[in-house]
This record gives C-alpha cells, structure tokens and sequence, in this order.
C-alpha cells in the first residue's frame, strides 16, 4: 500500500494554489515544504507536488471523497483555478455501481480526479423530521390535531418553559408555537393570522444526512434553494413549494 506520493510539476507555486484549493473539498491542507517539494494531506503528508524541469509525463491520480457532494465541490473548485473538464460529475457504472467521479487535467496536464464510493442509500437516509402549519390559533389547532392522530399529544409545559414564556408575558395558552409530539413527524403549530400571499400553510422538514449532502442530491432532482441557514437550507420543489433540509440531531 503506497504510504504518500509526490507529483512532479513544473510551477510549485501555481500549482500550490491549485491543489490547496482543491484538496481543501476533500478535508486535506498544505503541510509545508521540503526543498522543492510541498505537501497536502489532513495530518501528515499523504500527497505532495515536487518541482522538476524534466519533462513531465501526465499522470492519473485519484482523491478518496467523503461524499458525492464534496466531489461536485472538488470540480467546482478546479473548474475556478483554471482546470479543464475531462470528465463531468457523475456516477460512473461500468467502475461500479456507486462509482461518482469527477476529472480534470491539472496545470501541468495531469488526470486528477475525485471519487466517493459509498451506495447512495447510506449517504441520503431523508425522513420527514416536522411539520410546521400556519395557525390563527395554534393551541386549539394543536389540540385537535393531537385528538385526531393516535399517539399525539401537546408537548408539556415544564417549569423552565412557562417561566420562559411568562417573561414574554405569554401563557400555554397564549404561546405563538405549539408542538405536538407522537410516533411519527413532531407538528409545529405556529401563529400566523389570516392567509398568507405566497407562503404555504404547511411546511415541511427533512432529515437525514448532512445539509450539503443532501442540498445537492435534492438540487439534481429539481430542487431549487431559496435560502441557507445556519444549520438548515429552505428549497422549493419543482412546483415551488418550500420546504428545509435541516441538521442530523
């Protein structure tokens, strides 16, 4: 098993600046120098880029990705330090099944790609994680959808919470957000008088694997991002309805 590898180039600081930004997608960084040399990795010096006036024979490397989204980010990021495509993301099956791939050629013209070979499935486990509806009443609507889905129940007040809520000069009764817990997706009832022009009164949560994993996968589905957040994105599906990949817990 080769333990690290150097690459011969003919420009050590174009091409620094081009693997530093590359390999960054992939949870790798410069490492330093050694003479003509200049090593990456994520803790010791797995790849390294050594200067050379020979001529240079392209070569064919391959990065190891976490996940399909960091190979999307890998292309991108050559793509901007003036690499050249030489093969789109994308699942590659005559490899393997769960072989996604990006290439390009480097500034010295070597085949640099970036590959994640996990399934899919265990990549993007999606569940519905809550349902947030629009109520001019959320106590009563919480109450009677608690009543109507067996299993459900308004989650309880506690002393911490009423007191928090006392501080807004507020009640359980009066509280603008009521959640109601149960074997399936937590409803979130939250206050919102009368209709509301271009909004939705349901709205939808997903969790799964991580928000960028799972932004990008819903993104080639059709899926389009309207905002990102700390900790969650909001898209809208191919009719525009909005919903929000959030955070695994």
């Amino acid at each position: 098993m080769i333990d690290h590898f150097n690459l011969p180039v003919s420009d050590l600081a174009r091409s620094r600046a081009f693997y530093a930004a590359v390999l960054a997608c992939l949870d790798s960084r410069p490492l330093g120098r050694d003479g003509d040399a200049e090593g990456f990795g994520s803790d010791t010096w797995g790849f390294g880029i050594v200067y050379t006036t020979a001529p240079i024979a392209p070569l064919h490397v391959g990065f190891r990705a976490s996940s399909r989204a960091a190979v999307d980010a890998f292309f991108r990021a050559a793509l901007e330090q003036g690499a050249v495509s030489n093969g789109d993301p994308g699942l590659r099956p005559d490899y393997d099944p769960d072989y996604y791939a990006a290439y390009v050629l480097d500034p010295d013209g070597h085949r640099i790609e970036a590959v994640c070979r996990q399934p899919e499935a265990r990549l993007h486990i999606l569940r519905i994680d809550s349902v947030t509806v629009d109520a001019a009443h959320p106590t009563g609507l919480a109450r009677f959808w608690a009543a109507a889905l067996p299993g459900y129940a308004v989650r309880v007040y506690d002393a911490t919470e009423t007191a928090r809520l006392a501080a807004l000069g507020l009640t359980p009764e009066t509280d603008p957000v009521v959640m109601v817990d149960g074997p399936g997706p937590t409803l979130c009832f939250q206050r919102m008088p009368g209709q509301t022009a271009g909004r939705n009164r349901w709205h939808v949560d997903l969790r799964g694997g991580t928000v960028p994993d799972e932004v990008a996968r819903l993104q080639r589905l059709g899926a389009t991002v309207r905002e990102v957040r700390d900790g969650w994105t909001t898209l809208l599906d191919p009719e525009g309805n909005p919903f929000c990949v959030i955070e695994p817990a």
